[in-house]
């Protein structure tokens, strides 16, 4: 079995087996907090678009947030159980980040938040260069740089240093034609906004 496929079972297994997984407001809240540059960059973002696309969604509690703050979200998730924790009221998709079903700068802003340490290396340059192609403005990744582990399985594939994931995205981003707005650390995680 390939890896995109292992890990397809694996999230199945996780968003199955305990319905809160996927739905934590840990994420909303520090976005929340605009006292960290990247949620005040990120909200002025979100409420600069109309429309805005969750890779890796999980139960969709981002997607709230960026609704109430004006933006209509749409979700895509590796996992059918996770899609089904969405608010019926927006679009999800099941799928892989690195074949979005999306046309060609759909969407105003594109976020990946807590999502490429879940890629596999196999995939991680098609992932990073789909976000791009599906985004008309702005490209926000967050990608936790620690390990995690869940009912005894690594949930964190794909470990890398912040230089290190901001030399591969800008290469792609810059090679799209994209430039670097914000690299951030906090929390264990880099955080990074792309602007076209």
């Amino acid at each position: 079995m390939d890896k995109v496929n292992q890990e397809k079972l694996k999230y199945e297994g996780v968003h199955s087996r305990t319905f809160d997984y996927g739905l934590g407001l840990r994420q909303v809240n520090d976005l929340k907090n605009e006292s960290y540059d990247f949620s005040k960059r990120f909200n002025e973002i979100v409420k600069q678009s109309d429309i805005c696309l969750d890779i890796a969604c999980g139960g969709g509690t981002i997607m709230d947030y960026v609704d109430y703050l004006g933006c209509t979200p749409t979700g895509i998730d590796i996992s059918e159980s996770a899609t089904k924790k969405v608010d019926k009221a927006y679009t999800t998709v099941v799928g892989s980040c690195h074949q979005l079903p999306f046309k060609d700068n759909q969407f105003d802003l594109v976020y990946f938040l807590d999502g490429m340490e879940h890629i596999p290396l196999e995939i991680e340059s098609e992932a990073i260069h789909e976000s791009f192609r599906v985004s008309k403005n702005f490209v926000c990744h967050a990608i936790a740089l620690e390990s995690s582990v869940h009912f005894g399985e690594e949930l964190h594939c794909n470990l890398k240093d912040p230089e290190e994931w901001r030399e591969i995205i800008n290469k792609i981003a810059n090679k799209l034609g994209w430039n670097e707005e914000m690299y951030y650390l906090r929390n264990n995680t880099v955080h990074l906004i792309y602007k076209r």
